[in-house]
């Protein structure tokens, strides 16, 4: 019998990367919170214990006066520092923990700790904490300044515009030989229309209305199917592009991967460890929390999308004069369609009444 063996979750597997003296006073905590929160605790703990600060305990309980007491997450003596870790900061009961530690500890300085998700509302945050500390699941900790230059980088770097912009290119000139050829053979259409109306005169039994049922395949036929193959090859590449555009982006910050498929199929997965590390919640038309969760990650999409592709919107904006040859193109093209229909339902009574005049008996002496 196989047994299956049961993967390390992540906070198991930062709890194991602890140095012994860190761990020994994380396991004397007197309580624990969820997986999510322990994770951004440990991680700012192991993040001080690297940079020499080793006096740390986990925690902490505060005596405000008149009985009440408060527990912080992590204490360093050394510093005199208290750390608050919070997945979404509330910046009054921040503000409001920071007073009460202060007003017993006066020399001490308080940081507000946050999930690297939490990063472009961290600048807002500056005014409740002595310092905001941005926290990233493989243990950076950033200033807020600096995670939001290197997210930034990140976004910008991303997309290979050179490419993207290489396969557009190839589907306009794709199209545009696609509408041409379809007019081509449009017009060809027409021109065989009316011969074969010419041909239906001379044949008494044939009605010319029974060739609106026939179809006429012409010598633009394969230039059509090359020119729309070759739309739908550059339409592909597009769709993969922009998948790995918003595949990339949701890695940063959300627990979902997403990926296209040979048979052009999207499929969505999930990285557990980033599940675990978000605290996510499924399910957000019935639990708050989830909603709030769906909320921050859209919010994060449309901030990093617009940067990742800032600089490709401008140069596909293209010039008024590209953009009014095009408008112009169109309306030609659907007044020539509508043309075209009006002579092909013409056709049928033209041919009827070339019929009845052949078989009125000659006038001409």
């Amino acid at each position: 019998m196989q047994v299956e063996v049961r993967q390390k979750t992540l906070l198991e597997s930062i709890i194991e990367t602890l140095p012994a003296p860190l761990k020994e006073a994380y396991d004397a905590a007197p309580r624990k919170n969820s997986s999510a929160h322990e994770i951004l605790r440990l991680l700012v703990a192991k993040y001080l214990w690297d940079n020499g600060y080793r006096d740390i305990s986990f925690e902490t309980s505060v005596n405000c006066g008149y009985g009440e007491n408060i527990c912080v997450d992590i204490h360093e003596r050394t510093l005199g520092l208290f750390v608050e870790c919070e997945r979404n900061p509330d910046k009054k009961a921040v503000s409001d923990r920071r007073r009460a530690i202060m007003d017993v500890y006066p020399t001490a300085k308080f940081v507000l700790a946050t999930q690297d998700r939490m990063g472009w509302k961290a600048q807002k945050l500056a005014g409740v904490a002595d310092e905001v500390w941005v926290v990233c699941r493989d243990g950076r900790v950033l200033t807020p300044t600096e995670w939001t230059e290197e997210r930034s980088k990140t976004l910008k770097s991303i997309l290979n515009r050179v490419e993207l912009e290489g396969y557009m290119n190839f589907y306009r000139q794709a199209e545009e030989d696609y509408q041409k050829f379809k007019r081509l053979s449009s017009e060809e259409d027409l021109y065989w229309r009316q011969i074969l109306t010419l041909a239906c005169m001379n044949v008494s039994q044939l009605q010319a209305e029974w060739l609106n049922s026939v179809s006429i395949r012409g010598v633009w036929d394969k230039r059509i199917k090359d020119a729309r193959k070759r739309m739908e090859d550059a339409k592909t590449k597009i769709i993969s592009k922009v998948i790995e555009l918003l595949d990339a982006i949701l890695a940063l910050s959300s627990p979902y991967r997403i990926r296209l498929e040979d048979n052009a199929t999207i499929t969505i997965e999930v990285d557990w460890n980033a599940w675990q590390w978000l605290g996510w919640k499924d399910y957000p038309a019935k639990e708050p929390e989830a909603a709030l969760q769906y909320q921050i990650l859209e919010e994060n999409l449309k901030k990093e999308l617009k940067i990742a592709t800032k600089d490709l919107k401008q140069k596909l904006k293209g010039s008024p004069a590209i953009l009014k040859q095009k408008i112009e193109r169109d309306r030609i093209i659907e007044q020539l369609k509508r043309d075209m229909a009006e002579i092909e339902s013409a056709l049928p009574l033209l041919a009827e009444k070339l019929r009845t005049m052949l078989r009125q008996p000659s006038t001409i002496v």
